[in-house]
């Protein structure tokens, strides 16, 4: 190989570069915050690590990884499980496949969470919750924090989560395209055979130490609800 060959090779090198740097995958999502028990890439996933779109993230059992997102939202993955992180039209995504997860979304860099066919976002401002999967085709979902909004693919339903409100939805790991269907809503009643409920008892554990886990400092637990009217008690 000549001089003039190795020279072309090298340019042609470098203008590779700017077009692999602007696809998806490897954007900055965030930095590891802390970290227990859980892996990235092959290897353990340590305090201070950067989180490319594209990456997945495993934590196993009695671990945590918790990740400070770009601009202030943040993302807990809970012992056994894992997620995938990505970037789509300025949000952070992230989607569980197993186990559970804990975020906060803010109004400067709002995130979307997924769970199979399902997606979770925030609506009207700031928001908290909680996903978990459980088993392949339902998952419990709750807003500890402002108002989620839950869509379904399979069903093409969606559903609107006030503060302290949870439910468990039916999902579809591959779901059959909608067509001529346009979207229905449900409030705060059925969803399938689930139903919204204020959270409590059991429940209110999950609201506290989400609480304490994304910074918030309220802890007063929620009152008893009347089980007639469960949804009267705030």
């Amino acid at each position: 190989m000549n001089g003039r060959q190795a020279v072309s090779l090298l340019l042609a090198a470098l203008m590779v570069v700017p077009a692999w740097a602007a696809t998806p995958e490897g954007v900055v999502i965030g930095n590891v915050a802390s970290s227990q028990a859980a892996t990235l890439r092959g290897s353990a996933l340590t305090p201070g690590s950067t989180i490319l779109s594209g990456d997945t993230i495993q934590v196993n059992a009695k671990g945590t990884a918790w990740i400070a997102v770009t601009g202030g939202s943040q993302i807990q993955l809970a012992e056994n499980s894992e997620m995938r992180l990505g970037k789509s039209q300025e949000r952070v995504e992230f989607e569980l496949g197993r186990g559970r997860v804990l975020f906060r979304s803010v109004a400067e860099a709002p995130i979307v969470g997924r769970v199979a066919d399902a997606t979770i976002q925030s609506i009207g401002g700031p928001a908290a919750g909680v996903i978990e999967l459980r088993g392949a085709n339902m998952a419990f979902i709750a807003a500890t924090k402002g108002a989620l909004e839950i869509r379904t693919a399979h069903d093409n339903y969606s559903i609107i989560l006030h503060e302290r409100e949870g439910v468990t939805v039916p999902v579809a790991q591959d779901p059959a395209p909608q067509q001529n269907k346009s979207r229905k809503k449900r409030g705060a009643a059925a969803w399938g055979t689930g139903q919204v409920l204020l959270l409590a008892g059991g429940l209110a554990a999950v609201v506290i130490t989400t609480a304490l886990i994304l910074g918030h400092k309220e802890t007063k637990q929620p009152q008893p609800c009347n089980a007639v009217s469960p949804f009267t008690c705030f």
